[in-house]
């Protein structure tokens, strides 16, 4: 298992920068595998609502899941985080998830997803409560 030695990290971002942060509920519309990819990881085409619209993101997210598994699925992205060239294709959209070990990922979802069918569908922004 990956360990992250937190007394040791050289920067821990200020609330500043936490608030710049564009943080998005979306639904995945399209999963297919990556065959060109070093390491195994699914192409993910997430709808982000109607002020985003569709993004890409790529997740290593084989071991514990397969494309069908994730169609509907609800999942938490950023949307500035810079765009990436993946195994081929443009990436735009950084979903975030829980590394376990190397290979083995977890996607985030949110929390209105567990019990809350109404507040699960909905695509939208993150707010910051202080």
């Amino acid at each position: 298992m990956m360990k992250v030695d937190y007394e040791d990290a050289k920067r821990f971002a200020p609330i500043n920068d936490n608030t710049a942060l564009d943080i998005r509920t979306g639904t995945i519309v399209e999963a297919e595998m990556v065959e060109e990819a070093m390491i195994p990881m699914i192409k993910l085409i997430i709808d982000f609502g109607p002020e985003i619209g569709l993004k890409t993101s790529s997740s290593q997210i084989t071991k514990r899941t397969n494309t069908e598994d994730m169609i509907g699925r609800r999942v938490i992205g950023i949307m500035n985080d810079p765009p990436r060239r993946v195994a081929g294709f443009k990436s735009d959209a950084l979903v975030l998830g829980r590394i376990l070990e190397i290979g083995d990922v977890i996607l985030l979802k949110p929390a209105a997803c567990w019990g809350d069918p109404e507040g699960c569908s909905a695509n939208g922004q993150f707010g910051w409560y202080f």
